[in-house]
């Protein structure tokens, strides 16, 4: 397993293409909120095999397709040349940060900086815009965006309406640099809790922010590595109350520094709740309205919820059906009771979820909603993993693929059920 996709930003860089796209196509957005009053989704099925269409063709830009095996819509919401620019991976960032704003009206693709910024139900192109470091929307408000000037100590708030302009929210003076959780933490959904990390050379720290009372209210230090791949700590994630802490180390193991660990908010240990280190999880809310981590068994593989809690498990899929390269989002927060998975690696061919991207209940009953094969090379890169992840409520999945070339340009595609009756082009297997 790797470590997680973490978000680089060149906060001073700016493409010669980027700006002159910019000056071509003016400043101008649309903030048009969400048509999709009533979200619609595939069926609920059981996870069967379906095998991979062969010789399918790459959507064209911006053309909406129908999927021949799941009947959605996949719809390729980037390109170079309708982009202006000659970036190879012009897509979102990780699974578990949010690309669609608050209210669904705009929808970001983070991977570069600055970023590509998309109008959220048309997908056209809008602007260029810079972003800070572990950049993430707010819940709450959705022309804002909060994350860190790069290599410095501030936490900084954007507003998207305004080029480049950002208000400094609190600077961490103890510290040479901080880190928003290693780079896949999100906030509370009330946009109060926050999980950072800062770094000094002498001492890592583990801290919980909250930006109401503009106050650090606990800490825990963690040892002297920085976190990252070849660090002891993979990662830090907050549960959507706000009310647990999940700290991810990369190594093997059931105490500090191995394992991944379930502290409160105060950054007490409740528990060990898995010995595996660096597995991609996310935390969800479940059916019984617990807050879960979805992740892969450290003990047979079982795709399986583990209440933050009290530990107990859930298994969502056995390991029959599912092998262990996948990543998974929660962000479908307005849609509780449902994780998304999508399989990344060449783990397990045979079996049923390879290739593709689905949501799943979590409540063991086994149902999913399967929304598409993914078509992208199946090799151990972040950058070409789809790493869906779903809009808000749940109905839209956001995922990347290099469309089976692994030296062709990686590109966005939303998929979702459409209730449109226009005509579409269906997927068929590509004829020489």
């Amino acid at each position: 397993m790797f470590a997680a996709l973490h978000r680089s930003c060149f906060w001073y860089i700016c493409t010669i293409v980027g700006l002159s796209f910019i000056a071509l196509h003016g400043k101008a957005f649309s903030s048009s909120p969400s048509t999709n009053e009533t979200p619609i989704y595939p069926d609920n099925t059981q996870l069967t095999s379906v095998p991979i269409p062969q010789n399918v063709e790459r959507p064209a830009y911006l053309q909406p397709m129908i999927d021949s095996v799941f009947g959605t819509q996949v719809i390729r919401i980037s390109d170079q040349v309708g982009f202006g620019s000659n970036a190879m991976a012009l897509r979102h960032t990780h699974a578990t940060n949010q690309p669609w704003n608050a209210d669904g009206s705009l929808l970001m693709l983070g991977h570069t900086n600055p970023a590509v910024l998309l109008d959220g139900q048309t997908y056209a192109f809008l602007r260029w815009i810079y972003q800070p470091s572990d950049a993430m929307w707010l819940h709450t408000d959705p022309h804002s965006m909060i994350g860190t000037l790069s290599d410095t100590n501030q936490l900084v708030r954007f507003d998207i309406q305004m080029d480049w302009s950002y208000e400094i929210m609190h600077t961490f003076d103890e510290f040479a640099t901080i880190s928003l959780g290693g780079g896949q933490t999100t906030l509370s959904m009330d946009d109060r809790y926050l999980v950072v990390f800062g770094f000094t050379e002498a001492q890592t720290a583990l801290l919980v922010y909250d930006l109401q009372d503009e106050a650090i209210i606990s800490r825990l230090d963690v040892g002297t590595d920085q976190v990252g791949v070849d660090a002891a700590i993979n990662n830090a994630g907050l549960s959507q109350s706000g009310e647990y802490i999940v700290l991810a180390y990369n190594q093997d193991g059931a105490t500090f520094p191995r394992g991944i660990h379930v502290l409160d908010r105060d950054l007490t240990y409740l528990h060990t709740i898995h010995n595996n280190g660096a597995m991609p999880y996310d935390i969800c809310i479940d059916t019984a309205s617990n807050e879960a981590m979805i992740i892969s068994d450290d003990v047979n593989a079982d795709l399986i919820s583990i209440q933050l809690e009290t530990t107990e498990k859930t298994e969502l899929l056995s390991s029959e059906q599912i092998g262990q390269d996948f990543y998974v989002s929660c962000r479908n927060i307005n849609r509780p009771g449902w994780a998304y998975i999508s399989h990344f690696g060449n783990d397990a061919p045979e079996k049923a979820y390879f290739g593709e991207t689905f949501a799943v209940k979590l409540d063991g009953s086994g149902m999913v909603n399967r929304f598409a094969h993914t078509h992208h090379t199946m090799q151990d890169n972040p950058e070409n993993n789809p790493m869906a992840v779903p809009n808000q409520d749940g109905s839209k999945v956001l995922w990347a693929s290099d469309w089976g070339d692994a030296e062709a340009p990686i590109y966005s595609y939303v998929t979702n059920m459409s209730e449109d009756t226009t005509p579409r082009v269906v997927y068929l297997p590509f004829i020489q």
